[in-house]
C-alpha cells in the first residue's frame, strides 16, 4: 500500500508539472489580432467626464488619452491592449441604471484582493451597494462609481483552466475571505459588461449570431438571500448567460445577459445621457457587419458626436461600429 501511494504521488506530481509546462502560454489573456471583429470598449456619459475618467484611472490604473470626443482610458492587462472606457459629456438630466434595470446596467472587473479594491473605490468617492453583513470578507461585491454607475468586482475565475489560474483563484479566495490583503499586487482586469433584458435568450442569440461568437460558462439561475444581498435589491430572481465578446483569447471579455424578475424598464440611452451608454466594436469591414446585424434583428440609427456607424440591438441597446 505504501509503495502504491508513493507511486501515485510521484505520477501526480509529474502530471501536474507536465500540465503546468504545457499551459504556460495560456495563463495570460491577450487580443487576437487576426480576428475580423474585436470588442473595443464601453461608452459612459457623465456631467463631469474628466472627473469620472480620473476616478477609473485611480481605481483601475491604465492610461488616459485625450481625443476630439473626450477622454479615453485604456484598461490594464491583456498585454497592454485592454478594452477602452470612453467618457462623454452628458447633456441630459438622466441617471445611471440601477443593477436590475433594463439596458447596460454594470461593468465588471476581476481582482485578486476584493476587499482592498472596494476600499480603494470608496476612498475615491464610490460606494458599496452590496448589503452583506461583512463586505470586508467578500469575494464578490457590487459597488458604484461617484456618478452612480454600477461596478461589480470579484475574484479571478480559472479561465482557461490551468494550474496557474486555479492557484490564482484559490489564493484570491483566501486573501479576500480572510481580509488579509493590502491590494499592492493587484492588477484589475476588465471582465464583462452586463445588459438586462426582458428575454435573455433572444438577446444572447442575437449577439451570438451577429458577432459569430458563443455562450460560455454555465447558465445563471440566481435566487435567494445571497443574490439579493449582492445586488442590494430584495425579492428578485435572475436568469441568464454569458456570451464571449470577439477578439480575445479564452477568458477574455464577455457580455453578461440577464433577465430580472420582476422586470424593470428604463428609457433607452442615447450618447447625450448619463450612464453606461454603448458598446463599441472594431471590424475589418463595417458595412458588412452592419448588414449582418440588421439581418439578425438590429436597426440602424445615428450616433451624434461620433464618426461611427450606429445600431440598436433588438431590445434597443446602442452598438457602435468602426473600422480597425
Amino acid at each position: 500500500m505504501r509503495a502504491f501511494l508513493i507511486r501515485s504521488c510521484v505520477v501526480s506530481v509529474i502530471g501536474l508539472c507536465l500540465w503546468t509546462f504545457a499551459t504556460l502560454n495560456q495563463n495570460t489573456h491577450h487580443v487576437l489580432h487576426q480576428s475580423a471583429i474585436k470588442f473595443s470598449g464601453i461608452y459612459l456619459g457623465s456631467r463631469d467626464p474628466e472627473a469620472l475618467a480620473t476616478f477609473y484611472q485611480q481605481v483601475l490604473g491604465g492610461k488616459i488619452t485625450q481625443t476630439d470626443q473626450g477622454q479615453v482610458l485604456r484598461t490594464p492587462d491583456y498585454s497592454g491592449e485592454g478594452p477602452h472606457l470612453y467618457f462623454l459629456q452628458a447633456s441630459t438630466n438622466t441617471h445611471p441604471l440601477k443593477p436590475h434595470e433594463n439596458g447596460f446596467a454594470h461593468i465588471c472587473v476581476e481582482v485578486e484582493d476584493v476587499p482592498s479594491f472596494a476600499r480603494k473605490v470608496v476612498s475615491y468617492g464610490g460606494t458599496i451597494l452590496s448589503t452583506f453583513e461583512k463586505p470586508e470578507n467578500s469575494v464578490v461585491l457590487y459597488l458604484s462609481d461617484p456618478d452612480g454607475n454600477v461596478l461589480e468586482v470579484h475574484l479571478p475565475f480559472a479561465s482557461p483552466v490551468t494550474p496557474v489560474t486555479i492557484w490564482r483563484t484559490l489564493k484570491s479566495a483566501v486573501i479576500s475571505y480572510l481580509g488579509i490583503g493590502d491590494g499592492s499586487m493587484d492588477q484589475p482586469r476588465f471582465l464583462h459588461v452586463n445588459v438586462n433584458t426582458d428575454d435573455w435568450k433572444k438577446t444572447a442569440a442575437f449577439y451570438e449570431k451577429g458577432f459569430n461568437t458563443r455562450r460560455i460558462g454555465w447558465l445563471r439561475n440566481y435566487e435567494g438571500s445571497f443574490i439579493e444581498e449582492l445586488v442590494g435589491i430584495e425579492n428578485i430572481t435572475i436568469n441568464g448567460a454569458h456570451v464571449a465578446l470577439p477578439g480575445y483569447s479564452t477568458g477574455g471579455p464577455t457580455l453578461e445577459v440577464f433577465t430580472y424578475t420582476p422586470p424593470s424598464t428604463d428609457p433607452k440611452k442615447t450618447l447625450q445621457d448619463v450612464g453606461i451608454l454603448a458598446m463599441e466594436f472594431e471590424v475589418n469591414n463595417p458595412d458588412s457587419l452592419v448588414k449582418k446585424l440588421v439581418a439578425t434583428g438590429a436597426t440602424e440609427t445615428i450616433a451624434p458626436r461620433t464618426n461611427k456607424k450606429a445600431l440598436r440591438d433588438p431590445t434597443g441597446n446602442l452598438i457602435l461600429v468602426r473600422k480597425k
